[in-house]
């Protein structure tokens, strides 16, 4: 299972029920739309499986 962010995950998951039609695609926007209009359904579910990435963390500032 790869890495990916949290917002690609989120989109893929919408992309994903746009397609089997569970949500409009007229109510996708940005990345969600791009998503369910130029990935296959095999590539969105893979996406919105992976384990999301963790933030970076922070520094401490001494």
């Amino acid at each position: 299972m790869s890495e990916t962010s949290r917002s690609r995950q989120r989109a893929a998951v919408m992309a994903l029920a746009a397609r089997r039609g569970e949500i409009s695609p007229v109510s996708l926007r940005d990345l969600a739309r791009e998503m369910h209009d130029n990935l296959p359904e095999a590539e969105l579910t893979a996406i919105a499986r992976a384990r999301p990435a963790d933030p970076p963390d922070r520094r401490g500032e001494d």
